[in-house]
């Protein structure tokens, strides 16, 4: 860049003096374009300031620019503009610039009351959330963009990845006074597509992935305060908001989470729910007998200021599913995880159908974009997935082997 300068520079002086008045109007537009277009960049990571742990889905943005911190923590953001801000639900949000932000950021978590109010079924801080359902979310269809990460791991190893971009029309967010989901439920126009994994492995098990109904639908089943559930409150300290504990279990399994409300509003603002099971039989799909030993779900909302509703900004599947056979001359143990981030929710643009919201993700085909992949921040991939994607490309016959990267 200096040395472009420098030639406009010394160039005007072969030239005439209107030329010369000319070449100066030049190079202060150049310098101006420069100035006006000149991005600031920041690659880092982002730590609980607590445990040191890595923080997923910390929202990093300004008012123009936003991206996401990955399972490592890692973000990179890249803006026109000097100031950065790092949110996300249950931390302390840190406002900052460019300048003045190393490439570790330290969260503090927000403070929660220690002692709780058990909740003996007047559930009257639930019935006020269900009462204040039409009010809070969008009972009506609409669009929005979205990023969605899925891998799989066969015992503890990566053996799958697939990241998936595209538009997404909802008949609706939540289902309340009287709506019924169906499979009719979701249009999705897919954009772009990474994919590469094993299809089946040594044993010949082939992992299904959800569908994009099946995966959609899991993030808004958020009902889990029957009868049989212990529930609990803790109310943030200073802040108008309350955890809401739920818990069930029996011998053969243990259901428990919590929401986070807002109690100015009495809108969930964020949902965890966790399924563990413990020696449930296993079922059966022809010689293969599989379980399902946990099922998470992490649900995060944030709230559109011009529609005044709240929609689903980030959420999380993780399923741990349990293989072997009638001889149980193997065993294998599989977690797959589904990360999903929405973006111009409520936009004014159409959604052109183009791909199955009822068929397995990992065999839809799409083409290839090296030029998106190679440019897209969004959501980083791990160094794991960094080096799976290395490693998959070369020659290894192992197991069979499904992608789209040319």
């Amino acid at each position: 860049m200096k040395i472009l300068i420098f030639f406009l520079i010394t160039s005007k002086l072969k030239y005439s003096k209107c030329r010369l008045v000319n070449m100066r109007i030049t190079l202060l537009f150049f310098l101006i374009f420069i100035c006006t277009n000149a991005q600031n960049q920041k690659l880092g990571i982002v730590l609980d300031a607590e445990d040191l742990k890595p923080i997923e889905f910390v929202d990093v943005f300004n008012n123009y620019d936003s991206t996401l911190t990955n399972e490592d923590g890692r973000f990179f953001f890249l803006s026109s503009r000097d100031s950065i801000i790092f949110s996300k639900l249950g931390y302390n949000r840190l406002k900052t610039t460019f300048n003045q932000t190393s490439d570790t950021i330290l969260l503090n978590k927000k403070v929660i009351a220690l002692d709780g109010v058990t909740v003996i079924r007047t559930d009257s801080l639930w019935q006020k959330v269900k009462r204040n359902v039409a009010k809070n979310y969008s009972l009506h269809p609409y669009n929005e963009k979205f990023f969605l990460r899925s891998t799989l791991k066969l015992n503890d190893s990566l053996v799958r990845i697939q990241d998936m971009q595209g538009q997404l029309h909802r008949k609706t967010l939540l289902y309340s006074q009287g709506l019924e989901l169906t499979k009719k439920d979701y249009e999705i126009e897919l954009t772009n597509m990474r994919k590469v994994g094993v299809a089946t492995d040594k044993n010949k098990v082939y992992f299904r992935f959800p569908t994009f109904y099946g995966l959609l639908s899991n993030f808004v089943r958020l009902n889990a305060t029957g009868p049989d559930f212990k529930l609990k409150e803790l109310p943030f300290l200073n802040e108008a908001k309350t955890r809401y504990e739920f818990l069930f279990e029996n011998e053969h399994q243990v259901t428990k989470g919590h929401y986070i409300i807002n109690t100015n509003t009495y809108a969930i603002v964020e949902c965890h729910l966790s399924v563990t099971t413990k020696n449930i039989p296993y079922s059966k799909d022809k010689w293969l007998h599989y379980r399902t030993n946990k099922h998470i779900v992490k649900v995060i909302f944030d709230f559109d200021k011009t529609e005044k509703k709240y929609y689903i900004k980030n959420a999380i599947l993780t399923q741990e599913v349990e293989c072997t056979n009638e001889e149980k001359s193997f065993k294998e143990v599989y977690e797959s995880r589904f990360v999903m981030d929405t973006y111009d929710n409520f936009g004014d643009f159409k959604v052109k159908k183009n791909i199955s919201a009822v068929k397995d993700i990992f065999k839809i085909k799409y083409k290839y974009d090296s030029n998106y992949w190679e440019e897209q921040n969004q959501l980083l991939l791990t160094n794991e997935m960094v080096a799976f994607i290395k490693r998959m490309g070369t020659k290894n016959k192992e197991y069979k082997i499904r992608s789209n990267i040319k």
